[in-house]
């Protein structure tokens, strides 16, 4: 997770203004997976949002570096990437919490 006390929340029809090109250099990554997150939390996670009626859509970066946690709230937009295991369970608490309270 990022450096900042919670994700982001950004408006879910935010643009980038200036898009990078790709860069072809190979870079060195550890390679992250879904199956080491603890599955009651990821469990959880879904219930909480779902149930509260906002999407969460789980992938991964194209080069396997990081884990993507997407949640769609109206026009909200909550987007993280966990480089493992355990900040992927740290985001996924911090969803529980958020929207459990609701």
């Amino acid at each position: 997770m990022s450096t900042s006390p919670s994700p982001k929340v950004r408006p879910n029809n935010q643009r980038r203004p200036d898009v990078r090109e790709r860069s072809l250099r190979p870079r060195e990554r550890p390679d992250v997976k879904w199956d080491e997150v603890n599955n009651q939390q990821l469990r959880d996670a879904i219930c909480a949002v779902t149930g509260a009626g906002a999407a969460i859509m789980l992938g991964r970066t194209s080069d396997g570096g990081a884990l993507a946690i997407t949640v769609l709230d109206g026009d909200q937009r909550v987007k993280e990437y966990p480089r493992d295991a355990e900040e992927a369970e740290k985001t996924l608490a911090w969803l529980v919490a958020m929207f459990s309270a609701d």
